[in-house]
């Protein structure tokens, strides 16, 4: 009796340990698509990491997006 007992014990936590193995390896999956998409997100609108932790970035640091276009008259 004390071994079917632990036999099913032993079965019901190789399914609940296989269930967690399979969560998170799916997390750790998309934690990682989610950094690569942001990273080339990033990188191609030309963005800094400026703002980390949820702070905002002080008035002195300038994003792609707040910066106008000056033109310069060149002489020659």
């Amino acid at each position: 009796m004390i071994l079917a007992s632990l036999w099913i014990l032993k079965a019901f936590l190789e399914v609940a340990c296989t269930l967690g193995s399979i969560i998170f390896v799916s997390i750790l999956l998309v934690r990682g698509i989610w950094s690569v998409y942001s990273t080339y997100k990033r990188e191609r609108t030309g963005e800094t990491d400026s703002v980390v932790c949820g702070q905002q970035p002080d008035s002195s640091t300038t994003h792609m997006s707040n910066q106008k276009e000056t033109k310069k008259d060149y002489k020659l």
